[in-house]
Order: C-alpha cells, then sequence, then structure tokens
C-alpha cells in the first residue's frame, strides 16, 4: 500500500508539473511542496530519481546527438558509436572522432587515445578525411561479456579502402573503441 500511496502521490505531482506551462502559482508550489515534505526519505528519494530521469527526457537530444544516443541493445549501442565516428569523420570533427575512444584505448602503432587524436589530426591536414565513407552492411558483431567486436567496417576514401575491426567496451552505461585493427594501410 506505501508503494499505490507514493505513486499515487508522485502521479499528482508530476501531473502538476508537467501540466504547468506557465510558471507555477504560490499555491501550486505550496501544495507540491506540503505533498513531498509528507513522504519519507526513501519516497523522497526516488520521486528525485524519477524527475531527474523525466528531466533526462526532456533534455534528450535532437538532431545529430538523438541519433548518438544510446541504444538498450548493445548491437545498436556499438553500431550508433561507429555511425558517430564515421559522421565526425566525414564533418572533420576531431572532437566528435576522439569522442567515442575510451581513455583506456590501447593501440600497438599510436599508443593512447592522444596518440590516435594525433593520427587522426594528420590525416584531417592530409584531406584524407574529405570524403571518407564507412560501410557497416556486411559487419559482425561478436559480443564477450562486456566487450563487442564488430568486422568487418570498410571505409574508402581519398588514401583508397582500409578494413577495420573494431573492440568496443561498455564502461560506465557507454560504449568506447578501446581497440582497433586496420588491414588495407
Amino acid at each position: 500500500m506505501k508503494f499505490v500511496s507514493f505513486f499515487a502521490s508522485a502521479a499528482v505531482i508530476m501531473g502538476v508539473v508537467l501540466s504547468a506551462a506557465a510558471p507555477a502559482s504560490a499555491d501550486v508550489a505550496d501544495e507540491l511542496k506540503a505533498k513531498i515534505e509528507s513522504m519519507s526519505t526513501e519516497q523522497q528519494a526516488a520521486l528525485l530519481l524519477l524527475l531527474s530521469q523525466l528531466g533526462s527526457a526532456e533534455a534528450a537530444p535532437s538532431g545529430d546527438a538523438a541519433a548518438a544516443a544510446t541504444p538498450a541493445d548493445p548491437k545498436e549501442a556499438v553500431k550508433a558509436v561507429i555511425k558517430k565516428f564515421a559522421d565526425s569523420a566525414a564533418k572533420g570533427d576531431l572532437e566528435g572522432m576522439l569522442s567515442v575512444f575510451s581513455e583506456n584505448f590501447e593501440h600497438y602503432q599510436y599508443g593512447d587515445k592522444k596518440g590516435v587524436g594525433e593520427f587522426l589530426q594528420q590525416s584531417a591536414d592530409m584531406g584524407y578525411l574529405e570524403g571518407i565513407e564507412f560501410n557497416m552492411d556486411d559487419a559482425e558483431f561478436e559480443e564477450d561479456g562486456d566487450t563487442i567486436s564488430v568486422y568487418p567496417v570498410d571505409v574508402e576514401g581519398s588514401f583508397g579502402s582500409v578494413t577495420f575491426e573494431y573492440i568496443l567496451k561498455n564502461e560506465g552505461g557507454e560504449w568506447k573503441i578501446v581497440e582497433f585493427d586496420a588491414s588495407g594501410l
């Protein structure tokens, strides 16, 4: 019964908050304050969590940022990360490209995230990102615990063509590139 009462109170409060297109009157604010103060600490914490999620949904990104939002299906989430990287590369957006790399990224040739950033900057400076295209049509996704391997990801540009294997790891709910291997460079 406690939960029913809590959710009824939360629904009333959320209804008032959601329906308030204009700034709330003093009466509405007092009513909300009284309802919240009558809740237990656990109920207040749950309401705060619920309202913070509502705020996150209302503040959800749109446009390119929405496409980068993390889907629930890990494979779709990983596809979205690769797509964000590809879209950023096509725009020459170094910051966007690097945002999908883990701070724990390691590569036998480029070293760490900073090293891959330097490589990407040099590639952009040399015009290699102009007209770049990524193709994941034949990509297979192999899950292994909290990592997913994606292969092949075919990339074409002024440099020719390269086939990548990306390894991504779920770090705190976000998929990040932790390794990659390229053939055809």
